[in-house]
Formats: C-alpha cells, sequence, structure tokens
C-alpha cells in the first residue's frame, strides 16, 4: 500500500498533532475524554457494523475485478474522509430521497474527480508537508469568516486564495500526466476514481437503515417516559414499526401522537395509527381552504422555507392544531439570537401565525431586529398580500402596537428579559385571522 507524498504529509502533521496533543498538560485529559466517548459500546458496534459492510461491499467490486488489492490505499483513506465521517452526520438523511441523491451528486462526484486528479502526480515531499497546513489553516479562516459579519469581507480573497491553490495543483498533475503518459498505469488509474464513488453509492443504505436503527431506539427510549407498561410498549413499536416501519419522519409523528393522546390500551394504538395515515393523506392531497376560514395550514408551514421557519408536521396539541419550525440561528456565536416561526388553528385551517425573535446577548440587537423585520415582511407577504405588507413599518417604528388590514389582526410585542450588562429581549409579531377563536375559551 504505497503512500503519495501528499498522502504521508497529511499521515506525518496527524502524527505530530497527536503527539502535541497527548504530550501537552491542558489537552491530554481532553483528548483521552473524547477517545472514551468514541469507545462507548454504541458508537464502536456501529463502527465494526460499518466495516463489516464495507468489506462486503470490496468484496462485490472486487468479484466484478472493479476493486484489487493495489486499491487497499484508496478504501482506507475513502473509510476514513468519508463513511466514518457520514455515520455522524447520518441525521441530514431523514429529509428523504432526494437527500441521498445530492449528496450522491453533489459531495461526492466532483469532489471526487477534482480530488482524483489532483491526486494523481503530487507535489515533493517537503512542499507537501508546507502546503498542507497552509492550506488548512486558510479553510478554516473561510469557513470562520463567513459567518462572522465582521470578518465576512475576507471570504472572498481567502476563496480566492484556495481557488488559486486547487488550479496550481489539478493543473500540475494535468501537465505530469501529458508529460510522462507512458508511465500512467491507466486502468489503475480508472479503478482509484471509480472505487470511490461505487462505495459511496453501495453505502448510502447502509446509512438509512443506520438512521433507521437510531430512529426506532430513541423513540423506545421516549415511550420508556410515558408508557410504564412494558407489554403495551412493545406493541406500540411493533405496530409502529408494521405500519411505518421504513418511512422514519412518519414513525417518529406517530410516537409523538402516542404522547399527544396519552394512549394507555392497543385500541387508542390502532387509534393513533389511523390518525396518523389520515394526517399523511391530507398532507399529499391538501384540502382547499377559503379565506374566510382562515389559511391552509399546508401552505402556511411553507410561508418562510426559505429562511429555514418550514414548520413541523401540523398537529393537534392539547387544545387545538399547532405546528412549530426549528430554531433559526441567526450567528454562530455561543449564545445565538434566534428566530422561530409558529402556525396553530383548527384542524382543516390555520387562524394564527406567529413570528418570534429571541435576543440572547447586546452584541448587535439591531442587526437581529432588522433581520426580524424581514422576514416579518416575507411573511405578511405571504400570508395577507403587497399592500399589508407595505403598512408593516406602522408596527416597526415602535416597540408595541396593532393595526387591521380586512378584518385580521396584526399586532407586536416586545418583551425585555435581560439585564442592562448583558442584555436580552424577545420581539413577536402574531398575525390573528378573524376566524380564529381562543381555544382556552370552551374552559371558562
Amino acid at each position: 500500500m504505497d503512500l503519495n507524498t501528499r498522502e504521508i504529509a497529511l499521515v506525518a502533521w496527524i502524527a505530530i498533532a497527536v503527539t502535541a496533543i497527548l504530550f501537552a498538560k491542558s489537552t491530554r485529559s481532553s483528548a483521552l475524554g473524547v477517545l472514551g466517548a468514541l469507545l462507548q459500546r454504541k458508537i464502536v458496534d456501529a463502527i465494526g457494523l460499518s466495516v463489516f459492510y464495507v468489506t462486503g461491499c470490496v468484496w462485490l467490486l472486487a468479484q466484478a475485478d472493479i476493486w484489487v488489492w493495489k486499491n487497499l490505499k484508496t478504501v482506507v483513506f475513502w473509510y476514513l474522509g468519508t463513511a466514518f465521517v457520514a455515520m455522524a452526520d447520518v441525521k441530514k438523511l431523514e429529509r428523504g430521497p432526494m437527500t441521498l441523491w445530492e449528496i450522491l451528486k453533489g459531495s461526492v462526484a466532483v469532489s471526487a474527480f477534482v480530488v482524483f486528479l489532483g491526486g494523481i502526480n503530487t507535489l515533493p515531499f517537503l512542499a507537501e508537508f508546507i502546503l498542507l497546513p497552509i492550506l488548512t489553516v486558510i479553510t478554516a479562516m473561510a469557513a470562520l469568516a463567513a459567518h462572522q459579519n465582521e470578518h465576512r469581507v475576507l471570504v472572498s480573497p481567502l476563496n480566492t486564495l484556495l481557488a488559486c491553490a486547487g488550479l496550481y495543483l489539478v493543473g500540475y498533475s494535468i501537465y505530469r500526466v501529458f508529460s510522462d503518459w507512458q508511465q500512467v498505469d491507466t486502468i489503475h488509474q480508472v479503478r482509484e476514481f471509480a472505487v470511490p464513488l461505487a462505495l459511496t453509492a453501495m453505502y448510502l443504505p447502509f446509512l438509512y437503515f443506520l438512521m433507521l436503527y437510531m430512529g426506532l431506539e430513541n423513540a423506545a427510549t421516549r415511550l420508556q417516559f410515558t408508557v410504564p407498561d412494558s407489554s403495551l410498549r412493545k406493541y406500540m413499536m411493533w405496530r409502529g414499526a408494521l405500519a411505518f416501519g421504513l418511512q422514519l419522519r412518519t414513525f417518529a409523528l406517530y410516537i409523538d401522537t402516542l404522547r399527544r393522546l396519552n394512549v394507555v390500551d392497543k385500541v387508542g394504538v390502532r387509534n393513533a395509527v389511523s390518525e396518523v395515515r389520515k394526517m399523511r393523506r391530507r398532507e399529499k392531497n391538501p384540502p382547499l381552504v377559503d379565506f374566510a376560514e382562515g389559511w391552509s395550514p399546508y401552505d402556511a408551514r411553507e410561508f418562510l422555507a426559505d429562511r429555514g421557519l418550514r414548520t413541523e408536521e401540523y398537529h393537534f396539541s392539547n387544545v387545538e392544531w399547532y405546528a412549530t419550525s426549528p430554531n433559526v440561528r441567526l450567528s454562530d456565536e455561543a449564545l445565538p439570537d434566534q428566530l422561530v416561526f409558529r402556525i396553530s388553528g383548527t384542524e382543516t385551517a390555520a387562524t394564527m401565525l406567529q413570528l418570534e425573535l429571541s435576543v440572547r446577548a447586546a452584541r448587535d440587537p439591531a442587526a437581529s431586529d432588522t433581520k426580524f423585520w424581514a422576514v416579518a415582511e416575507q411573511l405578511v407577504l405571504q400570508a395577507l398580500g403587497d399592500e399589508t405588507a407595505e403598512r408593516l413599518s406602522q408596527l416597526a417604528s415602535s416597540p408595541q402596537g396593532s393595526m387591521s388590514a380586512g378584518g385580521t389582526t396584526l399586532s407586536t410585542t416586545f418583551d425585555e428579559w435581560g439585564n442592562a450588562e448583558l442584555g436580552g429581549h424577545s420581539r413577536k409579531l402574531t398575525i390573528r385571522h378573524p376566524a380564529r377563536r381562543d381555544p382556552f375559551s370552551s374552559f371558562d
């Protein structure tokens, strides 16, 4: 298994970094703690299973004469750089087949071609040894600068440096290929290019079933806290697995439905399965909603999707139907300001939309407020049209206020909950449809 000079330089720097970390008292204990976390039984089992699976994939490629022993190094580097990292990022696959295709198409095909072309011929060891840390630092600086407003001006020149370095390495490799054409092992190089792509495509089913297993295990853990009867828990898991087993997001919705309905028997489990199926059918073919009743919840959940504020499934929660988006971080700071979008209403119509900003520290509250009003304008535009969106500045001019648009009420609230030194406040825009009924009025 011969290593080229770039790979030798990489191994050398890794060895230097590991040695420095282990010999420095300030980092030794943390490094050992990370190592201990990686050696947990579940992680070791997952890694062992993935190695076994990849070995089987390599055997199949060998039977097809795509892989030979000379490609062993490629498999090792592919596993460490792609397969192992992908296991840590497996949650991204929850979004379904489109994500699988995007991973195969974008993350592998282009990058694999560039890495392959740049690695056919490498620079002398000393040049690779010097270039590697320099390019690594520049890459890290570019990544950090892209997420920090005060340093964003550096992104373009840093990326230009990286592009120039990449073009030089690829150009040097192409030059060497053409100048030493007779010495190039064409069949071997074709295998070097094909093996990582084939392994990645073959590895995707393993990632999917790993994600599936993790989802089922998490569901079982969550049920332990709400369902004391172990036999009923087993029935819930098996019934859900049979109905939705290969659809992890639907299975997670089923578990949430069990908890919301406080199911205590098998009849309740069957009712929960029927309810989830009904929700999925309605989601695939959303009913038309007259604006006199509110907004279609299936349209409303998409109002801010391009901002990362697409809500979860619209579901019944305690006293009304409800959905909320993930919190969107407005920066990469330790305590970032965040936006969240919520919709609520009846089973067939959303009657209230809410956008909330949480400013958690007094770093740059004005910038976060500006982002809030930009997103708020988009929400009002989607919900009520251009004319109302143009009037939104009436609310932005004061901390709290309200206005009416065709019977729909728009109101803002502002709450300072931090102190003078650290800051901290929340700002909320609420759009209330005239068909809105207070869900708690029935308890009066």
